[in-house]
């Protein structure tokens, strides 16, 4: 099986997992298409690509990454014990009234920064002969973050055109979703692989990765707010409470009919 098979076959399972939440009016919907469109940006830019030396390695993190997500999901709902990064995100959106971009950053941000250096350490950060994978690793970085200005705009017109008005008011805790914040908390991934690998600094690495998500998502959610957060935390609440669902078998492409509903949370 080709690289470019195996990722379009990843992207498959992760749009079909974004049908099912769709079908539920789940808002983990939208962090899974988000990551559906970035595999599929994945494997075209890699078929191209004339800096990256192993293909098969960057394939092989890349279905190793995805599958720390499926487990999360799958652990989720089936009432399992799940890294206490994801139970504190997937409680968030899915028990709390939450803005298209709050789904999508929540989620990003435990996924990379508990994720990633779990699933680089499954997959060696090192090839055979001893050579660092981090050119690779590095060029992989410069094609996501540059996918994730465009595959942003893309969910933000199919789940809620209000997210750009959201936009002008969030100046912390969407930076993951840009370029240079998805370029940064890579990279800072693949120091804390590193230090998962040194038994000296292996304890409080575990639960830097742990509490970094649980700190985002009780800032992100308002648990902790200032006085000059309150006018933004209605407006949130304002805007989280129409989400537009897409008809069953729309691509991601087309828009979507704007319905006004309970927001749709489930676990």
């Amino acid at each position: 099986m080709t690289t470019a098979t195996e990722l379009t076959e990843l992207a498959r399972r992760l749009h079909s997992l974004t049908a099912t939440f769709e079908r539920r009016r789940d808002s983990r919907c939208v962090f899974t298409e988000a990551y559906a469109l970035m595999t599929e940006k994945l494997r075209d830019e890699l078929g191209r690509s004339s800096t990256i030396a192993d293909a098969d390695w960057v394939t092989a993190l890349a279905e190793a990454f995805a599958g720390e997500y499926f487990l999360a999901v799958d652990g989720y709902d089936h009432g399992r014990t799940i890294p206490a990064a994801w139970q504190a995100v997937f409680d968030g959106i899915c028990h709390s009234r939450t803005s298209v971009l709050e789904d999508l950053i929540l989620p990003m941000t435990a996924h990379i920064v508990h994720d990633l250096p779990r699933a680089l350490i499954s997959v060696g950060l090192d090839d055979a002969d001893g050579r660092s994978h981090i050119s690779d690793f590095h060029a992989v970085n410069d094609i996501l973050g540059d996918a994730v200005a465009p595959i942003r705009h893309t969910i933000e017109r199919r789940y809620s055109p209000r997210l750009r008005l959201l936009d002008r008011f969030w100046n912390r805790y969407d930076e993951i979703a840009t370029n240079f914040g998805l370029r940064e908390s890579r990279g800072l991934a693949w120091y804390n692989a590193v230090r998962l690998l040194d038994p000296a600094a292996r304890a409080d690495a575990e639960r830097s990765i742990e509490e970094a998500p649980k700190f985002v998502v009780d800032h992100v959610l308002g648990r902790h707010l200032d006085p000059g957060e309150l006018a933004f935390r209605a407006l949130r609440s304002m805007i989280g409470g129409v989400r537009s669902w897409p008809e069953a078998g729309r691509q991601s492409g087309d828009a979507a009919t704007e319905t006004s509903d309970d927001h749709g949370h489930t676990a």
